[in-house]
């Protein structure tokens, strides 16, 4: 039981200090023959050309190819990628501007996974596993101080600094804690609720900070850690999530990709690719483009959506693109000032 809990403890913690995008994707497939009742081929249009709007595209083109004529994608940077933006020094240096990995082990991740696949991006891949000394090593900055987490199993049963509890003792918390009736709440709430204020101070708070640069008071839980919320709801408390989960039911969907089958046999924690994950955003926009029925517009100044006898006006540019449906990928609060 000891061991068992030990090993629930080092995943919680490793998994609220680790900095990566957490994959993107639905956990379950869009119909897209429901997409339009009443028109036989529509047009669409795709607002942001970071990764979740590029994914919309590419699926909408693949998916939902019988039912779309035409795909505009409009971005208002001077490229693609969204948060995603890498740097390549000829010395062969990489900075990444943005996430620097993405995460495997829920069904986002699986499904990036399998978009990389069928990109033809496996031979670039970098994975780290559960081995590799980033994947073992992660720290917590405090009072201008580099402190590691827990790692030494018997580091659990006393307390390590920045924490004044022993890890142990969080667990039992969460155990004891019991299940919330909310329908949502913040990252930052759910965590000093069901583990402690610390774990919420100095692992969920830097962790929000790193992969989403938001606040963890204000970032939904729902949204940014929907593992965890899910959890709760179905099992009353995380460990007994983690004790009764199984890693093949986030993966069995996409098991069909030799990808995601090498990634769950070798436990990949995270992965990047060779010249940085914009290598991602930049097949995937050559990919959209190259089928065709799709313009990809980058430097577009939107100003204003409405809807008016079943379609949707955009206004690019002082131009009108009419649409049949839009899909946006772009924070609300900036939508919402159009």
């Amino acid at each position: 039981m000891v061991v068992i809990l030990v090993w629930i403890a080092t995943n919680l913690l490793v998994a609220f200090a680790t900095s990566t995008l957490p994959g993107f994707g639905s956990d379950s497939q869009t119909d897209f023959n429901k997409i339009d009742i009443t028109i036989k081929m529509a047009t669409v249009g795709i607002l942001g050309g970071g990764i979740s709007g590029l994914s919309c595209a590419y699926y909408l083109k693949t998916l939902g190819q019988s039912k779309i004529k035409y795909i505009c994608l409009l971005d208002k940077s001077p490229k693609f990628g969204g948060w995603i933006q890498t740097t390549r020094f000829p010395d062969g240096a990489i900075f990444e501007h943005g996430p620097r990995t993405i995460r495997v082990g829920t069904k986002a991740g699986f499904n990036a996974l399998e978009l990389a696949d069928k990109l033809a991006l496996s031979s670039r891949i970098l994975p780290i596993t559960r081995e590799h000394p980033t994947a073992k090593t992660n720290f917590i900055l405090s009072n201008n101080q580099l402190l590691p987490l827990p790692r030494d199993p018997s580091a659990f049963f006393r307390k390590v600094p920045p924490f004044s509890k022993s890890v142990i003792r969080y667990v039992f918390k969460e155990i004891r804690t019991k299940r919330s009736n909310l329908d949502d709440e913040s990252v930052y709430s759910f965590a000093e609720r069901r583990i402690g204020e610390e774990v919420a101070k100095y692992a969920l708070d830097p962790m929000c900070r790193g992969v989403a640069a938001g606040d963890a008071r204000e970032l939904s839980v729902r949204s940014m850690l929907p593992f965890l919320y899910e959890t709760e709801k179905n099992y009353g408390s995380i460990v007994k999530g983690i004790l009764k989960g199984s890693r093949i039911s986030e993966a069995q969907d996409f098991m069909q990709s030799s990808l995601v089958q090498k990634a769950y046999r070798e436990i990949w924690r995270m992965w990047t690719l060779k010249t940085g994950l914009n290598e991602l955003i930049d097949t995937l926009a050559g990919t959209i483009d190259e089928r065709g029925k799709a313009d990809l517009i980058f430097d577009a100044k939107c100003t204003n959506l409405t809807f008016k006898d079943g379609k949707a006006d955009i206004l690019v540019d002082n131009e009108n693109i009419k649409v049949d449906h839009v899909f946006s990928s772009i924070l609300l609060m900036n939508l919402l000032h159009w």
